[in-house]
This record gives structure tokens, C-alpha cells and sequence, in this order.
């Protein structure tokens, strides 16, 4: 069980690091045709800042899939992986003890300049933008779980803790939804959320903890039931395919099909990209 765990793992990052990769800029930000009263404009640093936050999640998942493997027989593998589960979900962003699997010189030894460059990045941005959030009158609440989010990953990334930094950077598309919506042309808060979701069942699936990626599949039927209200008219086989297949993905979690899981996400993923390409077009 351990082995088909580890192998789960690595094709669940694979499918990250496609998403990621996927993403990209494209149509992040596309102006829209006045209507009455609209939001502010989305300022450049928005667009910006969720290009670092697909690029920091690509570096993370790559430099997990990349981890070497550490001889042992299959009860310390088993004590490796349930250990690394229990961090993760006690610690998340938080100063937690996850990849405790991992010495403090094997983590010392790791390159994590690109992250670091990111992280900086993102602070400057966040830094431009921030006056033009709260001119546009961002609630107190948003501006501080971006902020919060930020240092988070941020330390997660200086502890060079693999697993806790890339839940920490899934985590930043929720933070993100939170501060895109004051802004006109933008894809809809609800599609990151969804995004969001989606990432961190697979995360925790790919962990074993199959409960708390029931969790994320239910919470994120809440946002595509909204998500899909904002569909154009000619795009609702696109939506109607991407709902059965998030449905599909629901049901392997819920029956615990971890080698089934992984080809459910892709197709999900594949969906999620044209209705995030269709949304950015209206």
C-alpha cells in the first residue's frame, strides 16, 4: 500500500504540474464593455500576481516529484508517509512539522531560489496593489487572508518544506478569489475557488486523507453551482461535460479509488481550462 501511495503521489503532482503549466496568463484579466456602474479596472500587479501564484505552484509540485526516494522497508515507508499526512494536516500554513520524513540537512541542501524569487515577487506586487484593493473597497477580512496566505507560503518556502509550501500556494487561489472580485474584467472569483477545491482534494487524496478530500469536492460543488450561472449560451456542453466529470472525481474520492483518482482529475482539468478560456472571453 505504501508503494501505490508513493506512485499515486507523483502522478497526482504530474497532473498539478500540468495545470499549472496550463494556466498560465492567458485572458486573466479582459476588459469588458461598460455597463452602469462598474468596478475599477483590474490594475497590471492582479494579473501579475496570479502568474506567480500558477508558476510558485509548478516549482513546488516539480520539486516534490522530483524527491528521492529513501531506502527502508515498507513499515517505515508506512510511518514515512502517515507522518508526513498527520504534519500536513495539523501544521498547513501555519508553522506546522511537515515532510518530517525529510532531514534538516536534506532540506538544507535544497535549491528553493526560484520560490524565493517568486515569494519576492508576489510581495511587491502585493505591495502595488494593495492601495488600489482597498480604493475599491476590499473588506478588511480579504486583504488580511491574502496577506496572511502570502507569509505563510513564504515561511514554508524559507523552511524549505516541501508539502507545506505547495499547500500553502494551492491555498493562495482561495486568497486570490478574495481579492479579484472587486475588479471588473476578471475571470470570476468562483472559477479559483473551484480551482482551489479541485487542487486540494487531489492534495489530500494523494496524502490518504480521504476525509478531508470529501471536504474540498463538497465545498467545491458550492462554488460551480454559482460558477456555472455565468455560463454563455453556446457553452453549455462545455459545462454540462466539466459538471460530470467533477461528479466522476467526487465519486472516486468518496469510494477511495486512489489509482482511479488521477485520471479523473485530468479530465477535470482539461474541462476547467476551456471554461476558464470561455469566461475570460465575456
Amino acid at each position: 500500500m505504501p508503494k501505490i501511495r508513493g506512485v499515486f503521489l507523483l502522478m497526482v503532482i504530474f497532473l498539478i504540474l500540468g495545470w499549472a503549466a496550463g494556466c498560465g496568463s492567458q485572458g486573466k484579466n479582459v476588459p469588458k464593455k461598460p455597463a452602469g456602474e462598474e468596478k475599477p479596472k483590474a490594475p497590471p500587479a492582479l494579473n501579475k500576481i496570479i502568474d506567480d501564484i500558477d508558476k510558485i505552484n509548478e516549482e513546488l509540485a516539480n520539486k516534490i516529484s522530483k524527491q528521492p526516494k529513501k531506502a527502508g522497508n515498507e513499515n517505515d515507508a508506512a510511518k514515512n508517509n502517515q507522518e508526513m499526512t498527520d504534519n500536513i494536516g495539523e501544521g498547513g500554513g501555519k508553522g506546522g512539522k511537515g515532510d518530517s520524513s525529510l532531514s534538516s540537512k536534506e532540506r538544507g541542501d535544497e535549491d528553493y531560489s526560484k520560490e524565493e524569487q517568486l515569494v519576492k515577487k508576489m510581495y511587491k506586487e502585493w505591495n502595488l496593489l494593495e492601495p488600489d484593493l482597498v480604493k475599491a473597497g476590499i473588506g478588511n477580512k480579504e486583504r488580511n487572508d491574502f496577506r496572511q496566505g502570502l507569509d505563510d507560503l513564504a515561511l514554508a518556502v524559507q523552511k524549505k518544506k516541501r508539502e507545506e509550501a505547495l499547500r500553502a500556494a494551492i491555498a493562495m487561489y482561495k486568497y486570490y478569489a478574495g481579492i479579484n472580485k472587486v475588479f471588473s474584467g476578471v475571470v470570476p472569483p468562483n472559477f479559483y475557488l473551484v480551482k482551489y477545491e479541485a487542487l486540494s482534494g487531489a492534495f489530500f487524496a494523494a496524502q490518504g486523507d480521504f476525509n478531508q478530500a470529501e471536504e474540498h469536492m463538497e465545498s467545491l460543488f458550492e462554488y460551480w453551482n454559482m460558477l456555472k450561472m455565468q455560463k454563455k449560451a453556446d457553452d453549455a456542453k462545455l459545462f454540462n461535460r466539466t459538471e460530470f466529470s467533477l461528479y466522476d472525481l467526487q465519486k472516486a474520492v468518496e469510494n477511495k479509488e486512489a489509482l482511479l483518482i488521477p485520471m479523473k482529475i485530468e479530465v477535470v482539468q482539461n474541462n476547467l481550462e476551456e471554461v476558464e478560456d470561455s469566461l475570460s472571453k465575456m
